[in-house]
C-alpha cells in the first residue's frame, strides 16, 4: 500500500490502520468510494481510497434473527 497518500501541502498524510476482514464505514458510498469484486470462491471485497474512509468498527457483526 505504501506510506499513504501525498497532500497538497506535499505532506504524506498516513494511511488508516486498517487490516483485511476489518469492518469499515465509507464516506461516499455510492460516490466515488468502494469498488465492489466478487473473488472466483463467491467472496465479496471493496476497494477504496484510505480518504473515503470514515471510521474503523471495533467489535464484530452481529447477524440478524
Amino acid at each position: 500500500m505504501g506510506p499513504g497518500r501525498e497532500e497538497e501541502n506535499g505532506r504524506i498524510a498516513p494511511m488508516p490502520n486498517i487490516k483485511p476482514g476489518d469492518i469499515v464505514i465509507a464516506k461516499n458510498p455510492w460516490g466515488i468510494g468502494p469498488k465492489d469484486e466478487e473473488t472466483p470462491d463467491g467472496r465479496k471485497l471493496s476497494f477504496m481510497r484510505s480518504q473515503d474512509i470514515a471510521a474503523v468498527v471495533e467489535g464484530k457483526l452481529v447477524e440478524e434473527q
